[in-house]
């Protein structure tokens, strides 16, 4: 299989993904591994992508409809833990058509092997109707202090 890094689109302030933003850091909703929607129609499921005598694991993260036979991959990643599988967290909007998933992966492209002791954050919501992925934007963290301050 080839690798599909996310293809990651930018957040405009005024759009409905930002809506979207807005609510699921809003929502009283537990943040956890939640695959179907809460309208039924869609499903998020993890496949492995890696040849089974390969220690690390590379995945990828698929959503398929309930009704029908479509099914799309998201995007694809190394497990960040090595051996232990996908680490990530996964909630919907209250209508089903925007999902959030946050976690960590020493990559997201099946060559090279990435490093066994790195890993990275990453933080997506997917649009379902647009089919796009965004990054969600950071809340802070030293750069983005750094960068509000002028330095």
């Amino acid at each position: 299989m080839l690798s599909k890094p996310p293809d990651v689109s930018t957040v405009g302030p005024h759009t409905s993904v930002a809506l979207y933003i807005r609510e699921l850091d809003h929502s009283d909703k537990e943040y956890y591994w939640s695959p179907s929607s809460p309208d039924g129609k869609w499903e998020l499921y993890i496949q492995r992508e890696s040849p089974d005598s390969r220690l690390a694991c590379f995945y990828s993260l698929r959503l398929r409809g309930n009704n029908s036979t479509e099914s799309r991959i998201l995007f694809t990643l190394w497990d960040a833990d090595v051996g232990s599988g996908v680490r990530a967290n996964v909630r919907w909007s209250k209508d089903g058509k925007a999902l959030q998933i946050d976690g960590d992966t020493r990559g997201f492209s099946y060559e090279p092997t990435p490093d066994p002791m790195k890993f990275d954050p990453f933080n997506f919501v997917y649009m379902v109707e647009e089919d796009k992925l965004y990054a969600v934007p950071s809340k802070g963290g030293a750069n983005q202090q750094a960068s509000e301050k002028g330095n």
